[in-house]
């Protein structure tokens, strides 16, 4: 809260983040049931957001301030500008801010008496939010599996490591088995010509 405050004193001069944060505090003077602040700095939001072409800023803005009419009772503005949010956010493909245009349109037209409207959008709502939560699901799994994967080629690279390790372990020994054969050899040939030299030398003396 302190954070989101403070942050008031730089928002005139700030740049694209400065609508996320306008949306931000929008939502927060909603929560804290500040309806006339929250309209304020959606409405702030709402230029700052469309002035740097930060989409998502915008139609989040525009249901901060949908909501903030929403908590007032003006139920018209509300729908208009839920409606407004939840026709850009389809064009954007922007899932998770219609799942929550839904739930708010569902509120306000309950609260209007058009009892099938609201049916009508809190089951698109339950749609949304399936589909959302199987879209997060996927992308969990596929994180998942890119790690898998990635833990199975670092695995297979190890295995060969190992393999090269143990394979220059058996040249290792190969060259030392020749070389102690050959020294052996080696020795065997001298002692057996020395002897021969000295059964000579034997053989030659008067």
């Amino acid at each position: 809260l302190r954070s989101l405050v403070g942050s008031e004193m730089c928002i005139r001069d700030s740049d694209y983040n400065a609508a996320a944060l306008l949306h931000n505090l929008a939502e927060l003077n909603n929560y804290l049931n500040n309806t006339e602040q929250a309209i304020e700095y959606a409405k702030e939001g709402i230029a700052k957001s469309k002035a740097q072409g930060h989409d998502k800023a915008f139609v989040g803005s525009l249901y901060s301030l949908a909501k903030a009419y929403f908590h007032q009772g003006k139920l018209d503005l509300a729908l208009n500008h839920i409606q407004q949010s939840s026709e850009l956010s389809n064009e954007m493909l922007y899932k998770e801010q219609v799942k929550h245009n839904l739930a708010l349109q569902a509120l306000i037209y309950a609260a209007k008496n058009q009892t099938l409207k609201a049916v009508e959008s809190h089951r698109k709502f339950l749609q949304a939010n399936i589909a959302l939560a199987n879209d997060q699901l996927n992308t969990k799994l596929a994180k998942f599996d890119s790690a898998q994967l990635k833990q199975e080629v670092d695995q297979l690279k190890q295995q060969k490591r190992l393999q090269k390790l143990e394979m220059d372990r058996q040249e290792q020994q190969r060259n030392f088995i020749i070389f102690v054969i050959g020294s052996a050899l080696l020795i065997g040939f001298l002692i057996a010509r020395r002897d021969i030299a000295v059964s000579y030398t034997h053989l030659t003396l008067p």
